[in-house]
């Protein structure tokens, strides 16, 4: 098994490392509510196995942890009795912490020290305790998973359980291609043959490989990924076969749905399944690299849909704008694999680093929304998690520690007695299968996998991208992953989790909602100048809650777009994929200086397009006689191949309804515009 040092980057670690440590009772979320996972204290929840101790446990009303039964052959077998409460671990009660990081933390303890775990318990025959001892792991280094002894034991154990389960088992979805890309992401090449085995019946008939966009995504990149190794020919009409699938069954030119080719236009905004569909880019663009003949239209017409999501709010579902909460359920990890691939063509591909480098800080920024999101889609967070943040390692590594060392004792929760791992604190899909992707958390580093920044292969094919697939020079300021200038100047930063109770999200209310004075100037002008797209927005509404619209107005000015358009969200209280909120401001509050300046951005050719989105939305609430005027610049957008824009013009012209006469004017245009539109979202709010 292959491993890579980094000394780059380690002397930096080393020094921020006893600044970590010595904030540990910051990090661990046990008593803060760092978490949006942590169990609430009325609803019971599945709780799934207690990391390698063996011990499956249940949490009932009032957060009490319960035992439901051990593992066959764990260290906990035939310790604990079922209905046992779990009172306490190590001497350290469970009541009114967060039970998960408790445990979490319990194990990483006992793995560094002698493997001793003694629980407190509570049943109806009385109190006793129980001692069982998990193996010696040794402690995490400073660095890890970067050249730590206890990583490569987990790698190993997770490795042997994974070439047996792989032996043993004919899935071919999801948790079948996870198992391949992971033994394929330890180097070691002992397992290729295995992995070959595992798609024999799709070598023998390519035809055979299905409809299913999350089978086909996910085996899609193993089996490139498999061949990129290899160079394997068997391989090629497999690869051949999940490009044509992808052409055959896109939908809009865009994306794919969960399967099959019928439509639902009321389904996710055009029947588009975002967290299905990105693992299908990324096996066209390794296809591409492969040499495979990939239809050109599929492949950039996809890649367009998903580039825009980077910097503009997390990757939505579907055929949306961007979502606004903390966290993505994975899809901005999943997107910024994507672009890692899309990364290593040939030319300038400088604006796919840094969509992966913004995806990537986006996904470390999340960790308070980790394992969580609709559907239990936190099994995407789980899976694609540690390969994303990884991309950061070398230029954040401040950042990549202080995020790695918080989610320390949720690694280890979610490893099984034998050597899987799981995705802890999951409701659902905390199984081995789906956790062979948070196993890559710790071979990512190796970089071994296209998907983890490996080598060109010596099968690949040179194939090139477009330098520029959406936006302008401009837009490339929403990717930074620094914060903007003068964000330090505004007193201590604060750690995500403590930003988002004050100013909330598009899923939270902030304190700020019901009480302004929560939440000063002072802080909120240094929360618009944060990295993440979510916190400038719910900054700027904050601000024009409080009155604050002098504050919005001199943003609009401001030379760096990503304060433009935070300016914008906030006077038109952005609720990102719904667009315009509930309590814009209203006509009369636009100053002279907001009408220049917005107006401005319409004429301006070098402005970001995504600024010029939000402009498009507030003419619309300015006096007619400005809508009118600017009537000329803003005609071009509603021609616009992306109908965010299309919708964005239309709502600036309908604000002409101010003035009957003018309105009058513009109506056979607009109503032109409504019944040539054929996707929902602008749709319905032109129908509205």
């Amino acid at each position: 098994m292959r491993t890579q040092r980094l000394p780059r980057f380690l002397t930096a670690l080393t020094a921020i490392s006893l600044s970590v440590t010595a904030h540990a009772a910051d990090r661990d979320g046990a008593d803060e509510k760092v978490y949006a996972f942590r169990p609430k204290a009325n609803a019971p929840r599945d709780f799934g196995h207690i990391g390698p101790t063996g011990i499956l446990a249940h949490i009932e009303t009032g957060v009490k942890v319960t035992v439901e039964g051990t593992r066959e052959g764990s260290p906990a077998a035939g310790k604990f009795q079922a209905g046992e409460v779990i009172v306490a671990v190590n001497g350290q009660a469970l009541e009114g912490l967060n039970p998960y990081v408790v445990l979490g933390s319990a194990i990483t303890a006992a793995e560094a020290g002698d493997g001793k775990l003694t629980f407190d318990l509570d049943s109806k025959k009385g109190a006793r305790q129980v001692t069982l001892e998990i193996p010696v792991m040794g402690t995490y280094a400073e660095q890890w998973p970067v050249d730590c002894p206890k990583s490569r034991k987990i790698i190993a154990n997770a490795a042997a359980f994974y070439e047996k389960s792989l032996r043993e088992s004919k899935d071919l979805g999801v948790g079948g291609a996870l198992t391949c890309l992971f033994l394929l992401s330890t180097g070691d090449d002992q397992y290729l043959p295995l992995v070959k085995q595992h798609y024999t019946k799709f070598i023998e008939n390519p035809d055979g490989i299905g409809d299913h966009t999350w089978n086909n995504g996910y085996n899609g990149i193993a089996c490139a990924e498999f061949y990129l190794r290899t160079g394997d020919p068997d391989m090629l009409p497999v690869l051949q076969a999940f490009c044509d699938d992808a052409r055959d069954r896109q939908n809009f030119n865009a994306a794919w749905k969960h399967w099959g080719t019928d439509i639902n236009p009321r389904y996710v905004a055009g029947g588009l399944m975002n967290p299905a569909s990105t693992q299908v880019l990324t096996t066209l663009l390794l296809c591409k690299e492969a040499g495979v003949n990939v239809d050109e239209k599929t492949l950039l017409n996809c890649l367009r849909y998903f580039y825009r999501f980077a910097g503009h709010g997390s990757v939505a579902y579907g055929d949306h704008r961007g979502e606004g909460g903390v966290g993505s359920n994975g899809k901005d990890a999943m997107l910024a694999a994507a672009m890692q691939v899309a990364s290593g063509a040939s030319g300038d591909t400088s604006i796919y680093q840094a969509a992966r480098d913004s995806l990537s800080m986006a996904t470390l920024n999340a960790y308070p929304a980790m394992i969580t999101g609709h559907a239990d889609n936190g099994r995407g967070d789980g899976m694609w998690r540690g390969i994303a943040s990884t991309y950061l390692m070398e230029k954040k590594p401040a950042k990549f520690r202080e995020v790695m060392d918080r989610i320390t004792w949720w690694y280890d929760l979610s490893r099984f007695d034998d050597g899987a791992i799981g995705l802890a604190t999951l409701k659902s899909w905390n199984d081995p299968g789906s956790g062979a992707g948070a196993a890559m958390t710790f071979t990512a580093p190796l970089k071994t996998l296209r998907i983890t920044g490996a080598p060109r292969s010596e099968h690949a094919k040179e194939f090139q991208l477009p330098e520029r697939i959406w936006g302008n020079q401009a837009d490339l300021d929403f990717l930074k992953i620094e914060p903007v200038d003068g964000y330090g100047d505004f007193g201590e930063p604060l750690a995500i989790h403590r930003i988002t109770p004050l100013i909330g999200s598009a899923y939270i209310r902030g304190s700020v909602e019901e009480h302004p004075d929560s939440v000063s100037v002072e802080q909120l002008n240094q929360f618009v100048r944060h990295n993440s797209y979510m916190v400038r927005a719910q900054a700027a509404k904050a601000l024009r809650i409080k009155g604050e619209l002098k504050v919005l107005e001199d943003l609009l000015r401001h030379p760096d777009p990503r304060l433009r358009r935070a300016a914008l969200d906030g006077m038109l209280d952005w609720r990102y994929f719904f667009g315009v909120g509930k309590k814009p401001l209203a006509t009369e509050q636009y100053t002279p200086g907001m009408i220049d300046s917005i107006t401005a951005m319409l004429t301006d050719p070098k402005e970001a397009t995504y600024v010029v989105e939000g402009a498009l939305f507030a003419v619309g609430f300015m006096p007619a006689e400005v809508i009118q005027k600017n009537h000329d610049a803003i005609l071009p957008w509603t021609k616009s191949d992306d109908w965010w824009f299309r919708q964005a013009s239309f709502m600036a012209l309908q604000g002409l309804s101010k003035d009957p006469e003018l309105y009058a004017k513009v109506v056979p245009r607009l109503t032109e515009l409504m019944i040539r539109e054929n996707h929902t979202m602008p749709r319905n709010a032109m129908n509205q």
